[in-house]
């Protein structure tokens, strides 16, 4: 059985941490909540990526809506309008 050098595994340590990919930080990464009313399945979507807006649990486009939670207070001010 060979011994590896400690030269060795440095080098192949450095190539697996330059093969790692990338993360962005901040940018246009704007998420925004949305609901499909067909399955009621609530998700994020961001907008700086090149997927198409639609609902990741049942795959239909038409059916998906911004998501607004209800609260007693915007039920009020909604049945006084």
């Amino acid at each position: 059985m060979k011994k590896s050098s400690p030269i060795a595994i440095k080098e192949v340590t450095k190539t697996i941490q330059n093969l790692k990919p990338s993360v962005k930080i901040g940018g246009n990464n704007v998420k925004k909540t949305f609901s499909c009313t067909r399955c009621n399945y609530k998700f994020k979507f961001d907008y700086g990526s090149d997927a198409n807006l639609r609902c990741p649990y049942c795959g239909k486009a038409d059916y998906v809506s911004k998501y607004h939670e209800f609260t007693p207070n915007k039920l009020l001010k909604e049945v006084k309008d």
